[in-house]
């Protein structure tokens, strides 16, 4: 069965190819994709694939990739883990979490292919995996349909659907039942999405809680932490995980706490540290230290804190913290310093 939003969807990926390899090398320019693997978003596999059975798992950021890694854990004892993710910052989480549990003989990581028809063929022929599982809300036509044609049971685990996604796919009904009735069962974070999806057309889904509140506490470092405490002052404030536009906010702020305290430190913890240079040039005229140079923060600066891994030891440094949930795009950076008054205050 197909519907016509689904042969729409399929036709406007295939003419759109070329337009997205494009896309794809400007990514990689930026930092936004690995050059060396980019190969891998056309479904051209970077391994192998081992002989035995194989379990695809596709967590697509970082809180999916954490969450997910208990459940990694237990089904490496029975079959051998294809973990797919979609960010360079993720890839690394997975590449370090991998290293940290001793699971490399186990767990492979590639980058997800777009879901594009050829490309998702090229890249599920090449592993045919004898189960899939997708985190959260994960839910891509090409690569669902590519499965249950190939006679692989899908599962959506820690599934999520938001009021918005679910107005969304109320729109196509049709094409939301038969999308949603491909999954073998969804798990999802709480009655109110277990409800959603039922909405939509999915019958065996069960409400089981949400895995991020199982993960494991945050790393610390207890050294690295003594010696980044020495150079913070009593007024010390964490921005965690920013995305573009609100780096520019937590400078604002810094400004107006400097005006009641010189000592503040504002640390930053962008959530894809590659952007820590232009986030350094928002501010040229405030003191700003590096943690990726090696630097250590002082009383009155905004300590940058562009590395991976280290975000426990930021959130046990600060008696406050600020941690954003991308509900909408914030505003880009240059638009907000229009409107706030940034550019003249600096």
């Amino acid at each position: 069965m197909t519907t016509l939003p689904l042969r729409i969807y399929g036709f406007a990926a295939r003419m759109a190819a070329p337009f997205i390899a494009l896309f794809l090398a400007r990514r990689a320019r930026t930092g936004k994709e690995i050059p060396a693997r980019i190969s891998e978003r056309y479904g051209i596999a970077g391994r192998t694939r081992p002989a035995g059975p194989l379990i695809w798992v596709h967590a697509a950021s970082v809180g999916e990739t954490i969450s997910i890694m208990p459940v990694i854990i237990e089904l490496a004892e029975y079959a051998t883990i294809l973990l797919t993710t979609g960010t360079v910052t993720s890839a690394s989480i997975a590449a370090g979490k991998i290293a940290e549990l001793d699971l490399a003989d186990r767990v492979i990581h590639q980058f997800v292919p777009l879901d594009v028809p050829r490309w998702v063929a090229r890249f599920l022929d090449h592993w045919a995996p004898d189960a899939a599982i997708f985190v959260e809300s994960e839910i891509w036509p090409h690569l669902i349909a590519g499965l249950t044609a190939r006679g692989v049971q899908i599962f959506l685990l820690n599934g999520r659907m938001s009021a918005k996604s679910f107005q969304l796919w109320q729109r196509a009904p049709r094409t939301a039942g038969f999308l949603m009735g491909l999954f073998r069962w969804i798990a999802a974070q709480s009655e109110e999405d277990a409800v959603r999806f039922r909405g939509l057309g999915s019958v065996a889904v069960l409400a089981q809680g949400n895995l991020k509140f199982a993960a494991p506490a945050l790393t610390d470092n207890e050294p690295l932490r003594s010696k980044l405490a020495a150079g913070l002052s009593a007024h010390t404030w964490l921005a965690a995980s920013t995305h573009p536009g609100e780096e520019i906010i937590a400078i604002d702020i810094h400004r107006r706490l400097l005006a009641h305290d010189p000592n503040a430190t504002t640390i930053i913890v962008p959530r894809h540290p590659a952007r820590a240079g232009e986030i350094a040039s928002l501010a040229p005229d405030l003191t700003m230290r590096r943690r990726a140079h090696g630097e250590t923060p002082e009383p009155g600066c905004i300590y940058l804190a562009d590395t991976l891994g280290e975000l426990g030891v930021f959130f046990r440094l600060c008696p406050i913290a600020f941690r954003t949930r991308r509900i909408f795009s914030p505003l880009p950076d240059r638009l907000y310093r229009r409107i706030s008054g940034a550019d003249r205050r600096a």
